[in-house]
């Protein structure tokens, strides 16, 4: 496939989270404009991991771009310490990314067991920790796309609803 250049195609890392950052660096050259981390796995944001991806973008013309983490995470957990830890973790990682792109992505919440007794309570839960994210990264000028979810069972997101 031949990619024209007013084409903007970004490459998402996810297949990726155990690889250093040294392969980011030939994305342009395969046509790629954008680079999606995955804050997940070895490319978890934090010291180490932002310094390597300061480098990168300081270095290449690729658009950043950042999923927050979501292995373990719940939006839509109606255990309110788990909740509160999904927001946490997701807003820690919106700020310490801040100063380097304007737009992140989410994954909306599923149902736990005790979701599956009550999902619409579920559902509430989830939007209530979508809105609190949005509005955390609205302080910071970001915007949040939610991710369009495959067709897994207990997952919100897999249609507008």
């Amino acid at each position: 496939m031949q990619i024209s250049p007013s084409m903007k195609i970004s490459f998402s890392s996810l297949a990726l989270v155990n690889n250093p950052f040294d392969w980011a660096y030939g994305l342009e050259e395969v046509g790629f404009t954008g680079w999606e981390v995955v804050s997940e796995g070895k490319q978890q944001l934090n010291d180490s991991t932002l310094s390597q991806i300061r480098n990168i973008i300081e270095t290449t013309d690729l658009v950043l771009t950042l999923h927050l983490p979501f292995s373990d995470l719940n939006l839509g957990s109606l255990n309110h310490p788990i909740w509160n830890e999904s927001i946490r973790q997701m807003t820690k990682c919106l700020e310490r990314a801040s100063d380097l792109l304007s737009l992140l992505w989410v994954h909306p919440g599923h149902l736990s067991p005790l979701g599956m007794q009550l999902p619409d309570m579920a559902w509430q839960q989830n939007i209530e920790g979508l809105r609190t994210i949005c509005d955390f990264a609205d302080d910071f000028g970001i915007n949040i796309g939610v991710e369009n979810m495959p067709n897994m069972q207990h997952i919100f997101g897999k249609t507008a609803r």
